[in-house]
């Protein structure tokens, strides 16, 4: 936080005192764009636990859960202010919406008095979705004369995700009343994150050209990197009624409240789901000039 607000300082400050080397002629500029987002959105969680009851000397099971994000349409809007024909400060707000694909992956091992256990292994699909916005606060440089002109832009901004997730883990499970030959298998346990929300503060860094269309209309096209860090989810677990998936007969019928799978969260044997949402938008637009 302290690095991004130094360099916020230092990318403002920079802006205005070169534009006093200038000369003056202040005017705005209002944009309008719409365009595609190269992805780097993904996150990953991890439920692992090792436990042993009478028999059963040892039992491992862990879940690798991990998601991607597709590549989002986006829309948005940013309004400038330039202090002369090269330097100007200004404000943007862009968003977008897509979806998450993914799985969960069940390793599953277990031992018992005497040398006997076994070892198995699952996957199960995933699926959500992911809605993003950023507002952004960025100093402007141009260059070039003519129809054709180039920019830079660079300046912190504020990211707000909220994240809706359906997935699953395995948990190990035994019969508590036999304790001479326990029967032991895994179940599938739905999890899910709920529309939660979170922000952060980063970067975004762009380049673009401008094709004068009229004295004061513009064509914009221009590639903006978005530098977000990493974001934090947290889980629900919801109870239900559970049949094992590896060994016929073994676990069958088996009422779970949430309660009874509150554990997981309090221990964070499951993780939190760690998100990566940074991107590079490739935009076009309408640039509108006043004064």
């Amino acid at each position: 936080m302290r690095k991004i607000s130094g360099m916020l300082v230092l990318i403002l400050a920079a802006a205005v005192s070169l534009s006093a080397a200038d000369a003056p002629g202040k005017s705005f500029e209002f944009s309008l764009f719409g365009g595609y987002g190269l992805t780097r959105a993904d996150g990953k969680a991890v439920h692992e636990d090792t436990w042993s009851f009478s028999q059963l000397t040892r039992v491992w099971e862990r879940t690798d859960i991990q998601v991607e994000g597709k590549n989002p349409f986006l829309a948005g809007v940013e309004a400038a202010v330039y202090f002369n024909s090269r330097f100007g400060i200004g404000i943007s707000w862009s968003t977008w919406n897509t979806d998450l694909d993914g799985g969960s992956d069940l390793r599953f091992q277990y031992d018992r008095a005497g040398g006997a256990g076994d070892s198995r292994q699952i996957s199960w699909p995933d699926s959500g979705n992911v809605r993003g916005s950023a507002i952004g606060l960025n100093a402007f440089y141009r260059f070039g004369e003519g129809l054709i002109r180039g920019y830079v832009t660079a300046g912190p901004a504020l990211f707000c995700h909220r994240l809706d997730l359906d997935a699953f883990f395995g948990g190990g499970l035994t019969d508590t009343a036999e304790t001479d030959h326990p029967p032991i298998d895994a179940i599938k346990i739905p999890i899910r994150i709920d529309g939660e929300s979170a922000s952060s503060l980063g970067l975004n860094l762009g380049a673009g050209i401008t094709l004068q269309l009229a004295s004061r209309l513009g064509l914009a096209v221009e590639g903006r990197y978005f530098l977000c860090p990493e974001l934090s989810f947290d889980w629900t677990v919801p109870g239900g009624r559970f049949d094992g998936i590896f060994y016929e007969d073994q676990i069958r019928d088996v009422t779970l409240s949430a309660a009874d799978l509150r554990d997981v969260l309090t221990h964070r044997t499951l993780s939190l789901l760690k998100f990566h949402p940074s991107q590079l938008q490739v935009r076009v637009g309408l640039k509108l000039k006043v004064g």
